[in-house]
């Protein structure tokens, strides 16, 4: 969104600002891994780029990121001060609920209370709180948070959130034996174009999948997939598929990519392709799942297979772009291909869940 460096500037357009996506975080944070030595690899390996710089200072502009901060300090140096912006956050907060006088205090409820509340898995988020807050026997409390509705009776039906009849009938090829017929976008002609309005796979997939759900009251699958540049940040990311601009163009993506690239080399054309499923139901948690596949990117395009990225994408352990591979292999070793694994490796637990909420 480019907030922190439009406020800087704003303040002082001298100031040097680096801005640096780590969605890697996010995940060792979620997976309780802060305190390993594959954290630190990531937070090294995310940083690299402030490698060089005179950088004198560090935002942390993301709630997981404070889990991580010994580590953070670790790599950039004693020398560089870490701003917490949740911890700023906390002393507004704070601040205007003196203001307010809505504050407690030591006099005022002598026997304070703390009652924390997950929508995912409360033994594991327990362990994260505890290291987090430094306190031990915590307890933590899963909720569901949604509007209370009546239990909607599901179709066996599976929407796609595509237009892609490839796409359409990989899918198919999933859920038809387990009983439900696949459809697809075609066969609404009246929904509206969602707008993928979010800043991660996740946000953009779930803004199609669950508003289509609500929308046409049955389960809908949706994705989002991109390519992740080490280099560049992990772009073009969400925006991979109008990198360029407007009109979307492959040619013009794959050429601004070798541009932004130039001079770089082995490694350091290092990235990865993500894929996220949500697979929704009306008033229902959603199951969602990601996946990545690691490549490398060309130096020129080669192939004749697949689209978007494909000809420029190095796969690792063939020595080969996706589109030299062809689409019978790349369809068994993609972020896609891993995703629907996990997909359907979860799908059994998912519906039982499900056919619980509308009992």
């Amino acid at each position: 969104s480019k907030v922190y460096p439009k406020t800087m500037h704003d303040k002082n357009k001298d100031i040097e600002v680096f801005d640096i996506a780590c969605p890697k975080f996010v995940l060792i944070v979620e997976r309780n891994q802060s305190d390993t030595k594959e954290a630190e690899e990531v937070v090294r390996e995310t940083l690299r780029p402030l490698e060089g710089t005179k950088v004198d200072t560090v935002i942390l502009g993301c709630t997981h990121y404070p889990l991580l901060r010994q580590t953070i300090q670790k790599v950039v140096g004693a020398n560089v001060t870490l701003i917490d912006s949740g911890a700023e956050t906390v002393s507004s907060v704070s601040a205007l609920l003196d203001y307010c006088k809505l504050s407690e205090t030591p006099e005022s409820n002598p026997e304070p209370t703390l009652e924390i509340y997950t929508t995912g898995e409360a033994s594991l988020f327990e362990e994260i709180a505890e290291n987090w807050l430094n306190r031990t026997g915590l307890k933590v409390k899963k909720v569901t948070l949604k509007e209370e509705v009546k239990p909607v009776e599901l179709k066996k039906e599976i929407v796609i959130a595509t237009n892609n009849v490839g796409k359409a009938k990989e899918f198919a090829e999933i859920f038809e034996p387990k009983g439900y017929s696949v459809k697809t976008l075609r066969d609404f002609p009246e929904l509206e174009e969602v707008e993928e309005t979010g800043k991660t796979f996740e946000e953009n997939a779930r803004l199609k999948a669950e508003t289509i759900a609500n929308e046409l009251q049955t389960i809908v699958l949706a994705d989002d997939s991109g390519l992740c540049v080490d280099a560049l940040d992990g772009q073009p990311g969400v925006y991979s598929a109008r990198f360029a601009g407007e009109p979307k163009s492959d040619a013009a993506n794959n050429a601004k990519l070798l541009s932004e690239l130039g001079g770089l080399v082995g490694e350091e054309r290092s990235a990865h392709f993500t894929c996220c499923l949500v697979l929704a139901a009306p008033n229902s948690e959603s199951l969602v799942v990601q996946a990545e596949c690691p490549g490398q990117i060309a130096t020129l395009p080669a192939g004749d297979s697949g689209f978007g990225y494909d000809p420029l994408f190095v796969v690792p352990e063939y020595g080969k772009t996706f589109a030299e591979l062809g689409m019978d292999i790349k369809n068994k070793i993609s972020h896609r291909a891993k995703a629907i694994e996990l997909l359907v490796s979860q799908w059994e637990k998912w519906t039982h869940e499900l056919n619980q909420t509308e009992e």
